[in-house]
C-alpha cells in the first residue's frame, strides 16, 4: 500500500564519476536527502546561483566507495579533483527522484 508521506528521511543512489584515463567511470554510493515536490521546488529553485559544492551540500548526506569519510571539505575536494563529479550526483539524484518508477514497477 502506498503511504500518502513516505516515511524515509534519505535514499541511495549509485554515483557514476568519469576518472581520467580510466575506461569505465567508477561507482560509488551516495544517500541523499529525500525531499517532496515542495521542497524539490524550493531547491530547484534556489540553486542557479550556488556553487555545486553548496547545492550539494544541501542534498547529499553521505558516501561510500570513496578514500575519505563524507564531509563538506571532502566533497569540495572530490569535485575539484574530478570535474564531471558535480554533474554525476545531480543526474543519479535527479535519476533517483524522477526515474524510480522503472526501477520499482518490478517490470
Amino acid at each position: 500500500m502506498l503511504k500518502l508521506c513516505p516515511d524515509v528521511a534519505s535514499f541511495h543512489a549509485p554515483v557514476f564519476i568519469s576518472v581520467a584515463g580510466n575506461p569505465k567511470p567508477v561507482r560509488i554510493e551516495a544517500e541523499f536527502k529525500f525531499m517532496g515536490r515542495k521542497a524539490l521546488q524550493e531547491y530547484f529553485d534556489g540553486i542557479a546561483d550556488k556553487k555545486d559544492v553548496e547545492a550539494l551540500s544541501e542534498i547529499l548526506l553521505g558516501w561510500k566507495g570513496v578514500e575519505a569519510e563524507f564531509s563538506p571539505e571532502a566533497l569540495e575536494k572530490l569535485l575539484d579533483s574530478y570535474p564531471s563529479a558535480g554533474g554525476s550526483f545531480f543526474e543519479a539524484f535527479r535519476k533517483e527522484v524522477f526515474d524510480a518508477k522503472e526501477k520499482n514497477s518490478g517490470r
